[in-house]
């Protein structure tokens, strides 16, 4: 692969990279419109994740960086389960920042535009471009995604976690255990938690 234009993609955990396997193989190395691709789980949370990215682009040298994941969607303000988005900005969330308890310090960046090009190369391919709630800590809870969700303008919120609400086009789960999933957030949780 050298001398050939390197692509590094990334991801919090291996099964966010499945779906590469058929053009990379079972590695995650291989060759994608003329250009060399490596993808590498690099950890999740944000210490690990940004450690692993920093070993991986020291390892790879690569010309650009992409990074891949799954998040969650509020049924009729995102996107549909299984639908390919990129972010244009991203947002980094916490908790105790949304409730008013807490602030992020300067110079601390928790806004970030993301790569124009790259951004619109994606969406030229069919990806839907959209804004990102990145939460410190995974989502569990709906209330709690939907402030965050209100307080950013975000239709997207990312990591999130609860059961699959239906199957994929393809007929298997949207969820794997233990991971984070693309889908419709279901707010009947919270209604049954209001009516109690």
């Amino acid at each position: 692969m050298s001398g050939v234009p390197l692509i590094l993609v990334v991801s919090a955990h291996r099964p966010e990279l499945t779906g590469l396997r058929a053009i990379l193989g079972d590695d995650l190395r291989g060759t994608s419109g003329g250009r060399s691709v490596v993808a590498r789980a690099v950890g999740i949370g944000l210490s690990a994740a940004a450690v692993g990215t920093v070993s991986a682009l020291a390892e790879f040298e690569p010309r650009a960086v992409v990074f891949v994941g799954t998040c969650g969607a509020y049924a009729g303000r995102g996107p549909s389960i299984g639908e390919a988005v990129v972010g244009r900005k991203v947002h980094l969330v916490s908790v105790a920042e949304v409730e008013g308890r807490a602030d992020f310090p300067e110079p601390m960046r928790t806004e970030l535009d993301l790569d124009g090009m790259l951004a619109d190369a994606l969406a030229s391919a069919g990806a839907r471009q959209v804004t990102v709630a990145t939460t410190v800590a995974i989502t569990t809870d709906d209330l709690l995604a939907e402030q965050i969700a209100a307080r950013r303008g975000s239709p997207i919120i990312a990591p999130r976690v609860t059961p699959p609400v239906r199957s994929s086009p393809a007929g298997s789960s949207t969820e794997h255990a233990g991971s984070k999933s693309l889908m419709e957030v279901p707010l009947k949780r919270e209604n049954e938690r209001r009516s109690r």
